[in-house]
């Protein structure tokens, strides 16, 4: 038998008529979620459309329009309506580890990020659905917003969303870092180290990362003069700072100075003062940097999210977490894929060809499936003279 050359990923090859991949993110929600029925409706027509729209990047109208074997706009609205919010936020997690645990290992460490996304909402902030709009920074000419909260693996090649809560007027930080930690443990996994952005630079947060011995690293604020005095010279240190120091739930904290001589990069000279919270983390200006880059990786992930996600108009907070967790099960899977059949055959380190395959590709492959399903309408189905 001939042996695959160790340098060669293997491509993928399906019969003509099989559709592993549309069937595969379907089933993937169907485990999870009862999916309801309306009337005669097969609800997995429906369930199978929404993940068309997604590869689509459509709305349901327009997809409908185009497309025949779905069934109307406003049965599928109707269907999607009837999803139970509090059981798609409960098995969301369930529902994003499924292909995910297919390259994870039970019991190994991993680094994490915990971020939160704004979608930007323009309509009315009244009525049942106005617990879920919530203020923020103006972006995209508004100041409110859909907002989620994310759970990430940032390892290289991992790129993989175990969680996506949706955000409302009373959520809180800390009880959403609390759950994230409750989603990795509970799946099984460790924390090398959990990577936080400056928006939850809290002494409550930080009081349950240290109780828990959770490796963390934070960017920290500077606002306030002792610290400030702190952040000088042209090397870096390490030095301890006491968190509301006057009041009764002071903490203290380890605080690492990453000092970064500029060296004439974009005509500046002289040095940048940057100062990381750090706990249980290796104390080395270059590794605290290289860690928590690793976090940047999610901002790629919402940029991917836009491309695999259906398009709408309602303002139902549960059509639109439903639509993101579509999106977010699209890169997961295909992260999968990567591992399964794009790794080189080679001992060492795992190298992925991410090139060969990249997510658009995997879309126009989920694209090319559904034509089995919903074919497209000729001019003579639609055409009035």
């Amino acid at each position: 038998m001939a042996s695959i050359p160790k340098n060669k990923p293997i491509s993928l090859g399906n019969p003509i008529g099989h559709r592993p991949n549309i069937t595969s993110i379907a089933s993937t929600i169907s485990h999870h979620i009862t999916f309801p029925a309306i009337g005669r409706t097969d609800p997995n027509v429906i369930l199978e459309g929404c993940v068309a729209l997604s590869c689509y990047n459509a709305s349901i109208s327009g997809f409908g329009k185009m497309y025949k074997g779905l069934p109307s706009h406003t049965t599928c609205l109707n269907t999607l309506h009837q999803l139970d919010l509090e059981e798609l936020v409960r098995q969301s997690s369930a529902i994003l580890a499924e292909p995910a645990m297919k390259v994870l290992k039970k019991g190994r460490s991993y680094y994490f990020a915990i971020d939160k996304t704004d979608i930007p909402y323009y309509g009315d902030r009244e009525g049942r659905y106005a617990p879920y709009v919530v203020g923020g920074k103006r972006k995209a000419s508004t100041n409110y917003f859909y907002a989620y909260m994310t759970l990430s693996i940032v390892d290289k090649n991992k790129h993989f969303t175990l969680a996506v809560i949706p955000w409302t007027k009373e959520s809180k930080n800390l009880d959403g870092i609390q759950q994230c930690v409750d989603i990795i443990y509970a799946l099984g996994l460790k924390i090398k180290c959990l990577t936080l952005d400056r928006e939850f630079y809290a002494t409550p947060i930080f009081r349950y990362l240290q109780n828990m011995q959770i490796p963390h690293i934070v960017p920290a604020k500077v606002n306030s003069d002792e610290l400030r005095n702190q952040l000088k010279g042209k090397k870096s240190k390490t030095f301890h700072y006491v968190l509301n120091s006057s009041k009764t739930d002071a903490l203290k904290i380890k605080i690492y100075d990453c000092v970064i001589y500029q060296m004439g990069k974009k005509e500046k000279h002289g040095t940048i003062h940057h100062p990381f919270v750090v706990f249980r983390v290796p104390l080395s200006s270059r590794k605290i940097r290289e860690i928590y880059s690793h976090r940047f990786s999610i901002e790629s992930s919402y940029r991917m999210c836009n491309l695999t996600k259906a398009k709408t108009t309602s303002k139902d907070p549960v059509i639109r977490f439903f639509y993101t967790l579509i999106s977010f099960l699209y890169q997961n899977c295909w992260i999968v894929i990567q591992h399964k059949r794009f790794r080189k055959l080679q001992p060492g380190p795992i190298v992925i060809k991410s090139e060969l395959f990249q997510l658009e590709h995997f879309a126009a492959l989920i694209y090319s499936e559904i034509m089995d399903t919903f074919s497209i309408r000729r001019i003579e189905d639609i055409a009035i003279s």
